[in-house]
């Protein structure tokens, strides 16, 4: 009976003392089709990344003021066109006038800026590579090149 707990306790994952499992790198073989499986999970992710990024940067956006008074447009981050409605900019106060180009181009730079895409692609299998290609020592004997 006691065996049986001393088993149980080897499989169960170690505990730091914060009492989170401790951090230990994954040595199991891998084979080609795992390698490959990930390369194309990889590979998958990151041509969603860059499609996600395109329709975010590669295409102009165009917005207007809720007022209708202001428009304008931008493509990857940066303002093409500024319209204002001059007969209205004419008898508005100056603090209306801000008003509308504030809102507009906020709005044009929340939709034609990558934002939190410009912090790279995230994915469980490109965390898996980068963390194989950070200790290559470890890939090379999980493939099987290292003893």
């Amino acid at each position: 009976m006691l065996e049986n707990q001393v088993d149980r306790a080897e499989q169960m994952p170690s505990v730091s003392a914060a009492g989170a499992p401790a951090d230990f790198p994954d040595t199991s073989p891998l084979g080609k089709e795992d390698v490959m499986r990930l390369v194309d999970a990889v590979s998958a992710d990151l041509k969603g990344f860059t499609e996600q990024l395109s329709a975010r940067v590669d295409r102009t956006f165009s917005v207007e003021s809720s007022g209708g008074h202001v428009r304008g447009s931008a493509r990857s981050g940066q303002v093409l066109e500024m319209w204002i409605d001059s007969g209205w900019a004419a008898s508005s106060r100056n603090s209306e006038i801000e008003l509308g180009l504030t809102e507009v181009l906020t709005q044009l730079s929340e939709q034609s800026s990558p934002g939190e895409l410009a912090q790279g692609p995230h994915s469980r299998a490109i965390d898996e590579l980068h963390a194989l290609a950070s200790d290559p020592q470890l890939f090379l004997r999980r493939v099987g090149l290292l003893s």
